[in-house]
């Protein structure tokens, strides 16, 4: 922990404002309703009081961060995503607030600051499952069209985020986060807060799959599943109770595809049944079609121009793919970035707790975000320097983990 002269003298503005920018990053019509000028003043005013009260601290912070957002540095420096600087410094300035303002309010020992932030993180995202929820039923695919329309329909997209439904990242989001639900809810955290915690994570589900997204709805069940591992499991544990799970998969592979069969046979949405047949086909071994066809034409677009290109990178990628579309633009450099990358987000995000009982949670989460990389596009940032540790730091308490 830092000192106690490192302290911030505004530490409830700080939290005030840390908490309007998680409101704005969980609830979309909070954005659309919002005019950009408050933005730029809350992103403004997190800085001056960031530095004003411990500049070394920030600084240092930055510097650890840096690896993490090679990739994005990268993207502008090779003219993948056209920025001016201007745009790419205020860019820059709301990336980085999450992982130095909350780290920060941690390693400060703001325990009731960070209780009060992750209770309201929890409201937000329970406020826009609902809205998802409904606006989904109202409008099918709405989420699946957040997606994709900006650039065809801007004007339909802002105007399905003013009805507070969530995109991809949000949908992702709370598919990461159903395994750290398991883990606090087997804590033993009391009655009231274990029926609470079950609700979130059925408010959670059902969300997900309204939302049609079916590669974040195997993930939430597999997340899930890990309420059948030990209260507190070690990466060693993990790795068994996963064996024994390939194992019996293979073993009862009819029961699962009866299962997967049953339900896409009796979901409402179409879209979701196509992505069900598409999974029913590749463990079936079966020739795939319709959207599972497309996602594997496009990954192989991704590492086709990789192998082509090895040395210099290339513009031509799938779009599908976080660490296929890196190697492919990047070539043998896109291998490294990728390694940097996701070996920074473990020292950042993991290893800190490795000798924690959050532990293998958080190490079930990185890797489930890995496997998500290879067939989706982003890192789901949020959950890393907003929800994980917060909830690590409050957990912190919980004891020891014997082996690791």
């Amino acid at each position: 922990m830092l000192q106690d002269n490192t302290y911030s003298k505004h530490i409830t503005l700080l939290e005030i404002l840390i908490g309007i920018r998680i409101m704005m990053s969980l609830v979309p019509a909070a954005v659309e309703y919002s005019q950009s000028i408050i933005n730029l003043i809350v992103v403004v005013v997190v800085w001056v009081l960031l530095f004003s009260s411990d500049s070394t601290y920030v600084k240092r912070k930055m510097l650890q961060l840096l690896p993490f957002y090679l990739i994005v540095f990268a993207n502008c420096l090779w003219g993948y995503e056209s920025t001016t600087l201007p745009s790419f410094l205020y860019t820059a300035m709301q990336t980085f607030i999450y992982p130095v303002a909350i780290f920060f309010l941690i390693d400060t020992d703001q325990k009731y600051a960070i209780k009060r932030l992750l209770v309201l993180s929890t409201i937000c995202i329970v406020i826009t499952c609902i809205t998802t929820y409904i606006g989904n039923k109202t409008i099918p695919g709405a989420s699946r069209a957040l997606a994709s329309i900006w650039t065809e329909d801007a004007e339909q997209a802002h105007f399905l985020r003013r009805m507070n439904i969530g995109g991809f990242e949000f949908a992702y989001l709370l598919t990461l986060l159903m395994p750290l639900l398991v883990y606090v809810f087997k804590q033993g955290i009391g009655k009231v807060l274990s029926i609470v915690i079950i609700l979130i994570g059925g408010v959670f589900f059902l969300t997900i799959v309204k939302t049609e997204y079916t590669t974040a709805l195997v993930f939430s069940i597999l997340g899930m599943m890990t309420i059948l591992m030990p209260k507190n499991y070690t990466p060693k544990q993990m790795i068994v109770y996963t064996i024994a799970g390939g194992i019996f998969a293979f073993l009862f592979t009819s029961i699962l595809l009866s299962i997967l069969g049953h339900f896409a046979d009796n979901t409402e949405s179409a879209i979701l049944a196509e992505r069900l047949e598409g999974i029913l086909d590749i463990l079936s071994g079966n020739q795939t079609s319709g959207d599972a066809f497309n996602r594997q034409e496009l990954m192989r677009i991704s590492w086709q121009s990789f192998v082509d290109n090895p040395l210099t990178g290339s513009d031509k990628t799938g779009g599908h793919s976080y660490i296929l579309d890196t190697m492919a633009h990047f070539g043998i450099f896109g291998v490294l970035f990728v390694i940097i990358v996701f070996s920074s987000l473990y020292k950042l995000c993991v290893q800190p707790y490795k000798e924690n009982t959050f532990y293998g949670a958080i190490l079930f989460v990185f890797i489930a975000q890995i496997g998500l990389c290879i067939v989706n596009t982003m890192i789901i940032e949020l959950l890393f320097f907003v929800f994980v540790p917060m909830i690590a730091y409050l957990m912190r308490d919980q004891g020891k983990t014997i082996e690791v």
